[in-house]
Order: C-alpha cells, then structure tokens, then sequence
C-alpha cells in the first residue's frame, strides 16, 4: 500500500475515532492532519492515496460510529471520490464523508448517485476556517451516532 502517512496495524478500539484521508496532494493532507489535530489530538488518522488503498481501510476500520472519511475528487488512478462515495455508502453507510475538490459540484454531483444529506461538500482552494468548522460538525455526528 502506499500511504502518505504511517499507519498502525492494530484494530481500533472501540471509542477511538479514526478519520480516514484519501488525497494524492501530500500538502493537502498536512493540511487535513493540522486542522484535525487542531481539534482533537486523539484522532486516529489515516491517509491514502487511492481508492484502492481507501477501499481496502474501509474494510479494517471501525464501525461508521468512529469513522469519518475525507476524500479529494481527482485521486491518482482512474478513480474518483465519487466512487470511495459510492464504495462508502455500501461498506459503512452511515460514517459522516466530506468531500474536498476544485471541480463545480453540480458537474460532478451526478457521479455520486441519489441526493444525500450525508455528503459534505468543501471547494478549493480551501478556506481553513470554514475547513475547521466542517469538520468539527462531522466529528459532531460521530458523538451524535456514537450516543444513540
């Protein structure tokens, strides 16, 4: 696999909450990293750059309750973030996804299937305070999830 960051190999344990990053722009994950440990320390967070490598986390992460995927649009093979939307809404439908792109939504948004209120949305390039609130709201809905 090849990842931007290093990950551990053990199972996450229950109450830990893990973010997944699917980006090709090691900047764009430094900056993804900073600002989610910015609002939590303890965040376990993993960054790949692909949607195989994204496809083959999403089978060893947590359940969706500790689990919030950012993914870019354009990623390093012929897949999208449409398609680790899609491969999200299978394997754990209910982990809150944001997606980060320079394309316009509308010309894009087809590719993600029916209509959703799960899918955030971000343009670049990014403005870091609305990239911090978004995803202290998306770290929100794992507490929300996680309560009930």
């Amino acid at each position: 696999m090849n990842h931007a960051v290093a990950r551990s190999e053990a199972k996450p344990t229950a109450a830990e909450r893990t973010v997944l990053i699917i980006d090709d722009n090691p900047e764009n994950i430094f900056i993804l990293r900073k600002v989610l440990l910015n609002i939590d320390l303890s965040l376990k967070i993993t960054a790949v750059d692909n949607y195989e490598d994204a496809l083959a986390e999403m089978g060893l992460n947590p359940p969706a309750e500790n689990l919030v995927i950012i993914s870019d649009f354009n990623l390093k093979t012929s897949f999208t973030g449409a398609d680790v939307w899609l491969a999200r809404c299978r394997l754990l439908p209910d982990a809150p996804f944001l997606l980060i792109t320079s394309e316009k939504l509308g010309a894009i948004l087809p590719q993600f299937g029916p209509p959703s209120t799960s899918l955030h949305y971000l343009s670049k390039p990014l403005d870091l305070k609305l990239l911090k609130q978004e995803c202290v709201a998306l770290l929100g809905e794992l507490k929300k999830e996680h309560a009930s």
